[in-house]
């Protein structure tokens, strides 16, 4: 009883008066052109997915103390064909389209790990293109007291792994992060979140070690 009672009082939160952010708005912008066409791929290796999570989990929603999980589809409410969507393919989606706002041509793919060189090259042959991006998942994950208004923990660790088409790695680098958000009063906690989604991915990819790679 106590447990419904709580998925009541989430739901009323995530749908009192505030218009889900669509997920067009939640893509990050990219600034840059990539030199090349480009294939994207998110891994899934977060420790708390591989101890039985479900592959869409996205954090922890306490209220009255009590964590109660979210997932991708709290992050995607407007959208409906999103619900179910993987968390490696929420990234993956939001990454190719960050990229292809700088003008790339870009094409998102399932990736279990990361390739071999001699791989990569197999895999950019067959797909006509010159980059192979693997964005390794080993933490994105929120945790956030829905009873107040105030900061929420965002922690994350990316790993991103760039092929070249007959170069092989060019760059293999691990962004890590732990943040503590400030929330806005009038605005959801998904809505904030996947603000901060955006922010953090906006980062990286400004990051002038991931700019070269990629448009170099």
């Amino acid at each position: 009883m106590f447990r419904t009672l709580l998925v009541a009082v989430a739901a009323m939160m995530l749908t009192a008066c505030v218009t889900p952010r669509a997920v067009e708005l939640q893509n990050p912008s990219i600034g840059y052109k990539a030199s090349d066409k480009v294939l994207v791929g998110v891994v899934e290796d977060r420790p708390r997915v591989k101890a039985g999570k479900p592959n869409n989990f996205a954090g922890f929603a306490r209220v009255y103390g009590a964590p109660m999980d979210w997932t991708v589809n709290e992050m995607t409410l407007a959208d409906k064909t999103a619900k179910g969507k993987s968390m490696s393919l929420y990234l993956a989606e939001r990454i190719a389209a960050g990229l292809k706002s700088g003008g790339a041509d870009v094409m998102v793919m399932a990736a279990s790990g990361v390739a071999t060189d001699a791989q990569a090259d197999e895999v950019l042959a067959a797909n006509n293109a010159g980059v192979l991006l693997t964005v390794v998942d080993r933490e994105w994950h929120f945790d956030v007291n829905t009873n107040w208004v105030g900061k929420f923990r965002f922690d994350s660790e990316l790993e991103l792994v760039v092929q070249r088409r007959g170069k092989g790695t060019v760059l293999r680098k691990t962004f890590k992060d732990s943040q503590a958000v400030q929330a806005e009063g009038d605005e959801s906690w998904p809505n904030l979140i996947v603000d901060a989604y955006k922010a953090k991915l906006e980062e990286i990819f400004s990051d002038a070690e991931v700019k070269a790679a990629l448009a170099g």
